[in-house]
């Protein structure tokens, strides 16, 4: 998290409830979720090969759920890109990161069906959260359409957003600005890399 979760709940009244993290790699963000009281969290991965580690690597901490699914706006049919590195993984195609981080590059695929954070809610995989925190590759925008209903029920937003398209054919920044702004959420924080990405933060209006 570029904007790390302790100088958030400094700076905002946020509530220390349920989280939704989608795009969870091994779980980096476990610890400092335990240590200021975030939870239950539910872990939501598209990639099943990470599903072992990141086991390993929450398992320690109190009321940490792994989900294994790819999450889009609705149901359909997608190619997963296994990115070299593994947390740059996405169902876009590199854009500006192939040249920006040449370093980074995909070395497989995976053939996926996606669902949507509704439907997770709706079969009762996961509960609902009052923070979402999104680390998707581009995918953002995708998501929260999925998650209309659910949304009704989160207060605080954190998402990784990008300025240019640092993946082809992903929503840019302004995108995803304006539809979180429709539908009740002030942006009250951005910080953003030279690469083109970064992330935001997003309150409910009170």
């Amino acid at each position: 998290m570029l904007i790390p979760l302790e100088s958030i709940i400094r700076s905002f009244p946020i509530p220390r409830g349920p989280v939704l993290h989608v795009g969870a790699h091994l779980g980096e963000e476990a610890a400092d979720y335990e240590r200021f009281g975030f939870r239950p969290v539910w872990w939501v991965e598209a990639n099943a090969e990470l599903k072992a580690a990141l086991f390993t690597h929450v398992r320690r901490f109190t009321d940490h759920h792994i989900i294994i699914a790819a999450l889009a706006d609705c149901e359909k049919d997608v190619t997963f890109h296994i990115a070299n590195n593994g947390q740059s993984s996405s169902v876009f195609p590199l854009g500006t990161h192939a040249t920006e981080h040449p370093e980074v590059h995909y070395v497989r695929d995976l053939e996926l069906r996606t669902t949507t954070v509704d439907a997770l809610f709706d079969a009762g995989r996961i509960g609902q959260a009052e923070f979402i925190n999104l680390d998707i590759e581009g995918s953002e925008l995708d998501v929260l359409k999925g998650a209309e209903a659910y949304l009704g029920g989160v207060s605080t937003i954190y998402s990784e957003v990008s300025d240019t398209h640092v993946r082809v054919g992903h929503a840019l920044f302004p995108e995803v600005a304006e539809w979180l702004g429709a539908r009740g959420f002030d942006m009250v924080a951005k910080r953003m890399t030279p690469h083109g990405w970064g992330d935001a933060l997003w309150i409910r209006k009170s």
